[in-house]
């Protein structure tokens, strides 16, 4: 189950920390600031609990996947992933 976590973890944090990268770097090339705003963070929080809820109902029904450690941290990964894109998408629109 630790990898699982850690799955999730780095999938859903890679998803919020590339776009805000992103846009640091563009605000820096017009030499304005930019700050962390707690919609990005209350975001992060609700994917990753989202994705633990996905993963503990998807996990276990995968008997291929016992025994291979990195096929369970890429599934988790993509779970984080997914689930803070499709969080995203809700709140965009």
């Amino acid at each position: 189950m630790g990898i699982v976590l850690t799955g999730l973890f780095f999938g859903v944090l890679a998803r919020v920390v590339l776009p805000y990268l992103r846009k640091l770097k563009e605000a820096t090339d017009a030499g304005k600031p930019l700050k962390v705003e707690a919609r990005y963070v209350i975001t992060a929080l609700f994917s990753l609990v989202a994705s633990m809820v996905a993963a503990v109902l998807i996990l276990p029904n995968m008997p291929a996947l016992i025994g291979s450690p990195l096929i369970i941290f890429a599934l988790a990964f993509s779970t984080g992933w997914a689930c803070t894109d499709m969080v995203n998408q809700v709140i965009s629109t």
